[in-house]
């Protein structure tokens, strides 16, 4: 006959291996769950990094195309035309490329063509030709002509009026803006 006393060792020896068991599956789905989202994780990762190189590679199909376009534009110029104006056909905006959901458009500007305002003062000291034809300039569009002296102690480093309607820092410094709206108003 059985020892009652060996009846509940047993059943506690069950009741424990039936708990290790429990533990020891739930620490496999945990393990597997973990794994499973690493797996997902890296996954979307990846689908991340390819979506970017496929629109790096459209960005860079588009850039190329549009410089495809300023340079034939310029080389058909140049066979075309000894002189520059904005009625030419690379001075027009660049026709839309569409590519997927993105799109690229642009222009070519003729930088020789506008005036460096820096060009009035050359190694320290007054361009005139420069300051001649910024002043033109500026009655070209109906400005006064005194705002070239401005820019030429402007730009100067030292700290002598140079230019009639000039003025250097210590001017500046001692005014203070007037509010006006949403100008400001120096002079």
């Amino acid at each position: 006959m059985n020892h009652p006393s060996s009846f509940f060792a047993r059943h506690t020896y069950l009741r424990q291996a039936r708990g290790n068991t429990i533990i020891a599956a739930l620490l496999v789905v945990a393990f597997v769950a973990t794994i499973g989202t690493k797996l997902l994780m890296t996954q979307e990762t990846w689908v991340a990094q390819l979506q970017a190189r496929q629109g790096l590679d459209g960005s860079r199909e588009a850039v190329l195309a549009s410089l495809h376009w300023a340079r034939s534009t310029l080389a058909d110029d140049g066979k075309t035309s000894q002189t520059d104006h904005a009625g030419e056909a690379w001075a027009q905006p660049m026709p839309v490329i569409s590519q997927g959901e993105m799109s690229i458009s642009g222009r070519i500007e003729d930088e020789q063509g506008k005036f460096d305002l820096n060009s009035v003062v050359l190694e320290g000291k007054l361009n005139a030709p420069a300051l001649a034809t910024f002043s033109r300039l500026l009655s070209s569009v109906n400005l006064p002509s005194s705002l070239a002296g401005a820019l030429v102690d402007w730009v100067d480093s030292d700290e002598e009026t140079a230019a009639e309607g000039g003025a250097e820092s210590d001017y500046y410094s001692s005014r203070t803006p007037r509010l006006s709206g949403t100008q400001c108003v120096a002079w």
